[in-house]
Order: C-alpha cells, then sequence, then structure tokens
C-alpha cells in the first residue's frame, strides 16, 4: 500500500537495502522504477545501475554511522536528484533501510536538461536513449511528507519483527512473565521484568542500569514486594550532601561507644535498600559497600568494629557501567560482584506498546477527584505516540500531568494543548497523513485522505491559482476541479483561475 501511495502521488518508488547498502530480496532485487525519464535510461546500462548503487551505499554509510539514531535523512545522488530513506531497526541493530529515489525539488532549467542528457551519453552505452525529460518535482512539503510515509513504513516493519519475535518467545502460562504492577505489554520490558522474576527471590545485590527517569526505583520496589523480603521495610537512600555527610547518612554513626545515628542500611534491616544513581560512587561508599556484599557487614562512621547487616542491597546507575568500571571510576571489584545482577531498563522509545497502559495509569494517577478524566482523543494519541520521550516515563508522566491541569474535568483534550516540543517534535502538520495510514488499511481511503490533504494546502500556497495548482500536481485542471469539488474546497470568495 505504501509503495502503491508514492508511486500513486509523485511517481516515485521505494526500495528496501540491507545494512551494507545491498538491495534485497526478489520483490525488492531491482532499483525501484521510476517517474525519472533520466533515471530509467541510466538503469538501463551497466555502468549507470553501477553509479545508482553507489548513491544508495551512501544513503547506508550516512544512516549506519548516525548517532543519535536518525529516523529519515535526505541526500543527493550523483545525477543530483533527491533521495530520501528511513532507517530500519530490529533487535537493537540496525539492518537496512526503505528508501525512495529520483526526484527534483524544483522545475528543471533548459541547462541543466542539457547536462542530463550529456551525462546520460557520457554514462550510458551507446544505445541508451531517453524515452523523455520527465522529473517528479516535489516541493519541500512533499518531501517532509514521504520522509514521514517511509519511516512509518520502516516503524510498521519493525514491528511486525518485534511482534513476531515476541510471540515466539512467550513464557508459558506456568511461568509469571511480569511483576505485579509493572507495564510490560512491550517485548523489552517483558524480558526485564522476566528476568528480574527470576533474580527476585535470591537475596544477591541488584543493579538497575538505564537512562534518568526509566522507572528503576519502580521496578526495584516491585522485586522487594515479590521477594522473600516484602515484609521487611524498602528504604530509598536520598541524600544530595557531600560525600562524607552521604557515608554517615548510609551506613551510621557511632559517638562515645553508642550508636548516634542509624543509616539507611541498619534501617532496612530485614529488607531491601535502594540506593539512586549518584548517592554512591564516591570511593570511600564503594569500599563499604563491597565489604557488605562479601561479608553482610558495616561499619558505621566512628566504629571500631563491623555492624552485622541484613539487607538486599538494590543500586541503580545511568551511565555505562561497564564502560565506567573500565575507566576506574567503578571499582573493578565491586563491578565483578554486581555483574551477575545487571538489569538493563529499557527507554520508553522501546516500549511503544506499553504507552497506551501507561497513559491510562497516569491519567488515573492525576485526574481531578470526584471529576470525570478528560477525554485523549485518537489523534492526541497518535501525536503522543510518535514522540521519542528522550525524558521516558517521568516526560510523559510529566506532560500527562499538564494536560490534566489545563482540561481539568469534561473536556476533550486537543492536539493544542500538547507540548509545543512534542508537536515541533514530531511534525504534528504532517499527522493526517500518518493518522490515514493507521486507520485505512486500504489503498482507496488512504489516498482520499492523502489527495484532500495535499489538495487543501496547495491552494493555500498557490492562492488558489488553480492552473498552477494543477501543473504543480500533475494532473489537468478538469480532474483538480472535480476533486476540489468532492472535498468541498471551494473557496467563497476572491477565487483566483
Amino acid at each position: 500500500m505504501l509503495r502503491e501511495l508514492i508511486r500513486k502521488w509523485w511517481q516515485v518508488d521505494i526500495g528496501l537495502a540491507d545494512d551494507s547498502g545491498s538491495l534485497v530480496d526478489d520483490a525488492w532485487g531491482n532499483i525501484p522504477p521510476s517517474g525519472n525519464d533520466f533515471c530509467r535510461a541510466l538503469l538501463s546500462s551497466g555502468r549507470g545501475k553501477k553509479k545508482c548503487l553507489r548513491s544508495i551505499r551512501e544513503i547506508n554509510a550516512k544512516l549506519s554511522a548516525s548517532s543519535p539514531r536518525q529516523e529519515a535523512v535526505a541526500h543527493v545522488c550523483h545525477l543530483g536528484f533527491g533521495m530520501a530513506a528511513s532507517a530500519l531497526h530490529a533487535r537493537e541493530r540496525y539492518r537496512g533501510f526503505v528508501f525512495a529515489c529520483g526526484f527534483s525539488s524544483r522545475e528543471l532549467s533548459r541547462t541543466r536538461l542539457v547536462r542530463l542528457r550529456g551525462t546520460v551519453k557520457e554514462i550510458g552505452s551507446p544505445e541508451t536513449g531517453l524515452a523523455g525529460e520527465r522529473v517528479p518535482v516535489l516541493s519541500r512539503e512533499d518531501v517532509e511528507r514521504m520522509k514521514d510515509l517511509l519511516a512509518y513504513g520502516a516503524r510498521e516493519m519493525e514491528r511486525f519483527d518485534r511482534d513476531l519475535d515476541f510471540r515466539q518467545t512467550l513464557p508459558s502460562a506456568k511461568q509469571p512473565s511480569a511483576l505485579p504492577g509493572i507495564v510490560s505489554r512491550s517485548r523489552a520490558m517483558a524480558e526485564t521484568c522476566k528476568r528480574l522474576v527470576a533474580l527476585s527471590t535470591s537475596g544477591a545485590p541488584l543493579l538497575f542500569c538505564g537512562a534518568d527517569g526509566t522507572g528503576k526505583r519502580i521496578l526495584a520496589r516491585a522485586v522487594h514486594q515479590t521477594s522473600t523480603r516484602r515484609k521487611g521495610p524498602f528504604v530509598v537512600f536520598a541524600s544530595n550532601g557531600p560525600a562524607h555527610t552521604r557515608e554517615i547518612e548510609l551506613f551510621g554513626h557511632v559517638r562515645g561507644g553508642s550508636i548516634g545515628k542509624l543509616g539507611a542500611i541498619e534501617r532496612a534491616r530485614g529488607g531491601s535498600a535502594y540506593l539512586p544513581a549518584g548517592t554512591w560512587a564516591e570511593p570511600e561508599i564503594q569500599v563499604k559497600l563491597l565489604r557488605l556484599i562479601r561479608e553482610n557487614t558495616i561499619v558505621p562512621v566512628g566504629s571500631d568494629g563491623p555492624v552485622e547487616a541484613d539487607v538486599r542491597l538494590l543500586l541503580s546507575h545511568d551511565g555505562d557501567f561497564e564502560h565506567e568500571a573500565a575507566a576506574g571510576s567503578i571499582r573493578q571489584d565491586l563491578a565483578d560482584k554486581l555483574s551477575d545482577g545487571i538489569v538493563r531498563v529499557p527507554p520508553l522509545a522501546r516500549r511503544s506498546e506499553d504507552l497506551d497502559e501507561l497513559i491510562r495509569l497516569f491519567v488515573e494517577r492525576y485526574k481531578h477527584p470526584g471529576r470525570q478524566a478528560p477525554r485523549i482523543g485518537s489523534d492526541v494519541l497518535s501525536l503522543l505516540k510518535r514522540y521519542s520521550w528522550p525524558g521516558n516515563a517521568n516526560e510523559l508522566e510529566s506532560e500527562i500531568r499538564t494536560l490534566l491541569n489545563l482540561c481539568p474535568g469534561g473536556e476533550t483534550i486537543t492536539p493544542e494543548h500538547v507540548s509545543l516540543k512534542i508537536r515541533q517534535a514530531v511534525g504534528h502538520g504532517s499527522k493526517p497523513l500518518v493518522d490515514a495510514l493507521e486507520k485505512a488499511r486500504d489503498l482507496k481511503s488512504a489516498i482520499e485522505v492523502v489527495e484532500r490533504q495535499m489538495i487543501q494546502q496547495g491552494l493555500v500556497r498557490t492562492r488558489f491559482n488553480k492552473s498552477r495548482l494543477a501543473r504543480q500536481l500533475g494532473i489537468s485542471r478538469s480532474n483538480l476541479l472535480a476533486k476540489i469539488e468532492k472535498y468541498g474546497l471551494e473557496k467563497k470568495s476572491g477565487r483566483r483561475e
């Protein structure tokens, strides 16, 4: 459907390449047929095809080297025509890209046409001939729409691969696959929960590694509640003071032979102690944590001897733990003790299947008491799902809380209520195009939505100059007039013909 949609509207076709930049699959094995006569002519010759393949490999180099991950990119081929591509990722690896090529951002001048004719003769074989001089012309808005479509197609492929793999690895009904109270419909979070369930009954320390805002503390609490220590306390160590103060607050302090202050470790006796990222990285604290893991004892500040501890350590880390251990900021012996208990917490960008449930959870948490929760329309949900959420679940929670404050009860939340940075990041102006593909699974209805949007925006752009718009869209003026009437886009006054 995606290929037919792009082909119909822009006379451009799409292709698929693997992570080496080679075209793949029998159905996709040829460079896509094109509405560009110059491209078609060159593809009939061996030298021309090699140059086209080189341009495709250049896109591969750009996408495979991009960090952070780019969803869609633009490129220029060896003939100077436009290319657009979107990366494909599966199982956390770059796998290739889907692409479109052979279009121009402006009408070709006579001088450029002459140069292109010369290039075709120079590169092609002696019998290479031009069937015409057609070149698809796409405005900047058209290119952005195409990139959105390619990104949508790539996400659909990734989702299919992820769902297929997830279905094949689902645990049996007798095996718990998730922790109580944790949203884990996504494959990434389901695997994390499965590992945590397996580790929850042991008394070994756990290290939650993940970006800020991914819910490491919530997972740690869930582990405590499903462990044999669930009847004991769950103590969260929170301290922003200097290293010496933090050491006292964590391990306690002894004055004159008697306990002057109980630390978080002793207050968690019989239960679990959670140490957030940034609270335990000082060398002095690491030494004492290593002793706690090895001997199950602590030495309070000012004490001459050890004190027995009965606690399970649950630690959190935001950065690259192995890299920091290799660099020396984390003691290697401590890193070795924690290595078997490392749990990777996925970012929200890898948990798209969890978004609906998380949104419902936050709406219930922050809706005004005694009032009906506002309705979140499908257009708002689509917008939220297309955002990458760099601040993870914390950012989503804050956004939902803000939306509920803007619409305290009974109203419908609209896209205009959503934060400007989110709307700008996802390209809210092209939302109807993506929505059409998500809602309408047949080609005809999808094309009609795109058709209406393009004509409506084109009329505004040309100030209702229908002759000019017909030329831009590549259709007859009578055909355009019929479509304007069909979609009710006729301007009531001040029309220009």
